[in-house]
């Protein structure tokens, strides 16, 4: 609803002026893609993700799909320490994105990968990769969503779910086992959550949550690959990977807050 006695976006309560831009560029994207087309042709397999009217279908469908997250963050009557269901609009909007991410990477999606190959196999490093971008994908709206609430339990089981799910979808549920992978990875994070009870106010925690969360993540889900696939690679491969998924969280935690500046004593 437009408030009066405003002028353009600033009419719009807070967070939603963003949505109108992103239907604008959603509808400049959509036209031009039908022109890009009929120019270049259809695009095939990785060619799709770096589209330029594709890319701006994605942008407007982010930032319409993160109104809601938006809007709860802006608004100082928002709980600090909201109930699941009260907190489920603002999650299903991070979700949705961070599903909307991980389908522009589909081709590094850990959850639909098979990485249970020969050490030699020379797809290896997209195995690597796969876990390393999910990671990020996963971990950022946890981080983000931290920030500014202290999050109910089952957050990430709800962020990993969806991922994992409607990704699961993509490759029409082939690895069902990864699918449950993701939400019982989900439930570890949550718990880890839970225990450290990280927010802005408590960096430290904060910093241990981007560190120790993937630690959770990865471990369950190589448990899951040794279990169903069996994992081909050596024990430095896979305990590398979960490492440099901790350092990546660690870092990702440190860029979203940041140790404060000291104060300039006083001459």
């Amino acid at each position: 609803m437009r408030q009066p006695g405003r002028p353009g976006l600033a009419a719009f309560p807070a967070g939603y002026g963003v949505a109108v831009v992103g239907v604008i560029v959603f509808a400049v994207g959509g036209a031009g893609d039908m022109t890009w087309h009929s120019i270049f042709g259809i695009e095939q397999d990785v060619e799709a993700l770096f589209s330029p009217t594709h890319l701006l279908l994605f942008s407007g469908m982010a930032l319409i799909l993160s109104t809601p997250l938006r809007a709860a963050w802006s608004d100082p009557a928002t709980p600090a320490a909201p109930g699941y269901r009260q907190f489920l609009p603002v999650l299903a909007s991070a979700t949705l994105v961070a599903v909307l991410v991980a389908f522009a990477f589909m081709y590094w999606a850990a959850f639909i990968q098979t990485i249970g190959a020969d050490a030699y196999d020379p797809h290896l490093l997209d195995g690597v990769a796969s876990v390393l971008a999910t990671n990020l994908i996963l971990l950022a709206p946890l981080l983000l969503l931290t920030r500014r609430w202290r999050l109910p339990f089952g957050t990430a089981t709800t962020i990993y779910a969806g991922v994992g799910v409607l990704m699961g979808a993509v490759e029409a549920y082939r690895l069902p086992a990864m699918v449950a992978a993701a939400v019982l990875a989900g439930l570890a994070a949550d718990a880890l959550l839970r225990l450290l009870g990280p927010s802005a106010s408590r960096p430290q925690r904060f910093w241990a949550a981007g560190a120790l969360v993937p630690l959770a993540t990865w471990s369950v889900y190589f448990a899951a690959v040794a279990v169903t696939l069996g994992i081909g690679w050596s024990a430095e491969l896979w305990t590398g990977t979960i490492a440099w998924a901790c350092l990546l969280g660690l870092t990702l935690s440190l860029l979203m807050l940041p140790p404060p500046i000291p104060k300039t004593p006083p001459r």
